[in-house]
This record gives C-alpha cells, structure tokens and sequence, in this order.
C-alpha cells in the first residue's frame, strides 16, 4: 500500500496511511541537536532524509519532509530553510508551495 496522492495538513478526514507520513516527524524521537556532538551525524542523516523525501514525486511524502524540517528549524535554521528553498524552485502545486514557505520559517504544527 502507498500514501495517497494528497496532502494531509488541511483535511479533516485521512487516510490512516497519509496521517502517519505526515506526523512522522511529530512522533520521531528527535527534532535535531546541534548542541550534543554526539548527536552530528545522525542530525545530518535525518536531515539527508527529508531532503531527499522533497524528491519523491508523490505530495504526502513531501509534504512530510517540509513538516519536518519545519519541525527542525528550530534546532538547524539555516540548512532547513536553504533545504525548503531549494525545493520551492521545482515546486509546481500551490498547496504545497504555501506550506512550504510556512516550514521554511518553522511554521508547522
């Protein structure tokens, strides 16, 4: 089974599959730690991660990489924003576009 091709984050009703992609990063037990050392690499793996997730081509995996990285914006600004800017310019659906710039800042719930 796969996500369907939808995003999740204005919907009242989703699928159960779409709901988990979307809140991963929610119940993941990490949103970054630059300030332990021991932490780097798997920080930077994470974040390979949801980079390479903006890549995927259906909407509900991207839209959970950008709710990620709005997630860890807070703990790596500058690379979650330059991540969401990098996408925004192959970006073509409206919906997802919005949300992004919203992620970029840390704008996710």
């Amino acid at each position: 089974r796969h996500c369907l091709r939808q995003t999740s984050h204005n919907r009242d009703e989703n699928d159960e599959l779409n709901t988990i992609c979307y809140m991963w990063w929610d119940i993941f037990p990490s949103w970054g730690h630059p300030e332990k050392p021991e932490m780097a690499e798997m920080d930077d793996q994470c974040l390979k991660l949801m980079e390479a997730i903006l890549r995927l081509p259906n909407p509900a995996c991207q839209e959970s990489a950008l709710h990620g990285l709005g997630h860890w914006y807070y703990s790596y600004p500058e690379r979650c924003t330059a991540s969401v800017d990098e996408y925004l310019v192959f970006c073509n659906d409206d919906e997802l576009q919005e949300y992004a710039e919203e992620a970029r800042e840390g704008g996710v719930q």
